[in-house]
């Protein structure tokens, strides 16, 4: 077993004092099912006689020690000598360092075996008990009890009276979190219903024409409270499954966050804990849940607005003749030489023109498919000219390019001319051998025949390329002041805003 020693009368062999406390055996015990294993060291190295000490590990950092070194305990209790009252001292050694998670522990607590804490503070048995209960939440009730039944002059602690303030503000907290979280709750569903005015409002002709139709306010009603109910619900159900995972995994996302942004949300120097726990509550998640479901259905009053906001609107139409004619429903005629639905106040809710002819339709679509060729020629050539001027900088550099290009042309054509002199010599050999064996008065053989046509073929094909090609050639040149004068006109305004 061990004990507790208040952390004020420790200190080292640098002569590091404190003043002295009472002792905290009850926080000791509390510190126990907290620490379960020391951070450096062991709680089992605190064996009877041995005089071992197990301290928090701000209090080892504040004193400066670490396991394996030595500390003089001071206990408030002193020795009666003809010099006067001297306290009483006790070296240690430590041979354990724990880590609570709670301020108040490692900066305050020190553990040691039962048998020495006897030893030091001149005591038999031990000075209190402690009680662990299944339930911790009857702890009051337990020690209300106790108070009553035991027959002991002893003072009865349980753990809500530890930090009494600090319980209190977390319930006040939670409650008021409760009422923060259901007010924004409120606040979205009101933004529903304000979405939902917005949706009729914009949809006025298509009610004004439903009810035309036949169709009753109330069927127009289901159409938006489903659909406002349908958005609660979306809403709710990804809100509750968010909520959920970020309360399992507040352990890892606190520290991510913390560790991201170098920021330390709970300081241990003023809060009591040093992370942040979390426990799903089923009945609250269920209770939220349920609040914005029915906030959601607020969005049934935006529907009873839908359903009897066309009932006074009004067709307007003028016939072949030119009449002007109001009616409460749609008839053919109406259609038939379009309308206008008028709300009371006398607005246009929305217009629509008669159906087109088939000549009209076709027309209409050459015209759109005419005006597209425009806009796809516009946006070519705005594209060609912004690449004449990335390419050519200067007028001499576009000249140069022409002259570059003639020249590859003339260049291709003279190969041409050349390629065409050496079939004009092959079908001219071709054509002697014929009319040797013919003055010999021999026949042509067949494969020499079938040469001389798909040679004078070859030669027909080169001829009519070459034609080709002076023509390609002779338009590019003729283009090319074309292309001079309209490099300038692009050139002009940059160097009229040089300038």
């Amino acid at each position: 077993m061990c004990s507790s020693l208040p952390a004020s009368p420790i200190r080292s062999r640098s002569k590091r004092s404190t003043t002295c406390a009472q002792s905290r055996a009850s926080i000791a015990a509390r510190a126990l099912r907290r620490i379960g294993a020391t951070s450096a060291g062991s709680l089992a190295s605190l064996k009877p006689g041995e005089f071992g000490i197990v301290l928090g590990r701000d209090l080892a950092g504040a004193l400066g020690v670490m396991p394996g070194d030595p500390v003089v305990v001071i206990t408030p209790q002193g020795t009666i000598t003809p010099a006067g009252t001297l306290p009483r001292l006790k070296s240690f050694k430590v041979v354990g360092i724990f880590d609570a998670g709670m301020a108040e522990f490692d900066s305050g607590l020190a553990l040691v075996n039962i048998e020495d804490a006897q030893k030091l503070y001149r005591l038999e048995g031990v000075s209190g008990v402690r009680l662990k209960l299944d339930d911790l939440f009857a702890a009051p009730e337990v020690a209300r009890d106790l108070s009553q039944k035991l027959p002991i002059q002893g003072e009865i602690r349980d753990w809500t009276q530890s930090h009494a303030n600090f319980f209190r503000a977390v319930q006040i907290e939670k409650r008021v979190m409760f009422i923060i979280l259901t007010l924004i709750v409120a606040v979205a569903a009101f933004n529903i219903v304000s979405a939902q005015v917005m949706v009729v409002t914009d949809k006025q002709a298509d009610i004004a024409i439903l009810r035309t139709l036949g169709a009753s306010p109330s069927s127009i009603m289901t159409i938006f409270v489903v659909q406002g109910a349908l958005i609660g619900f979306i809403g709710t159900a990804i809100g509750v499954v968010a909520g959920v995972l970020l309360a399992l995994n507040i352990d890892v996302v606190v520290p991510f966050i913390e560790r991201t942004f170098n920021v330390h949300f709970l300081d241990k120097s003023v809060y009591y804990i040093t992370d942040l726990p979390s426990e799903v509550q089923r009945a609250d998640v269920i209770t939220i849940a349920a609040i914005a479901l029915v906030l959601a259905l607020v969005t049934a009053g935006s529907a009873w607005a839908a359903g009897g906001s066309a009932t006074h609107n009004r067709y307007k139409w003028t016939d072949g003749e030119g009449n002007l004619h109001y009616s409460d429903a749609l008839p053919p005629e109406a259609v038939k030489f379009g309308y206008e639905i008028v709300s009371p106040q006398g607005v246009v809710i929305k217009h629509v023109d008669r159906p087109k002819t088939a000549e009209e339709r076709a027309a209409a679509k050459a015209e759109l498919a005419k005006a597209q060729a425009a806009k796809d020629a516009a946006e070519t050539r705005a594209h060609t000219d912004q690449q004449l001027l990335a390419a050519y900088p200067t007028e001499d550099d576009l000249k140069r390019a022409q002259h570059q290009q003639q020249d590859m042309l003339e260049q291709n054509l003279n190969s041409a001319r050349v390629s065409l002199q050496s079939q004009e010599r092959s079908l001219a050999e071709l054509l002697g051998h014929a009319a040797e064996l013919d003055s010999s008065g021999k026949a042509v053989p067949p494969a020499l025949a079938k040469r001389i046509a798909d040679s004078r073929k070859q030669v027909e094909d080169q001829r009519a390329y070459i034609a080709r090609k002076e023509n390609e050639r002779d338009q590019t040149i003729a283009k090319f002041d074309d292309d001079v004068a309209h490099y300038r006109a692009l050139k002009a305004p940059k160097e009229a805003a040089k300038q």
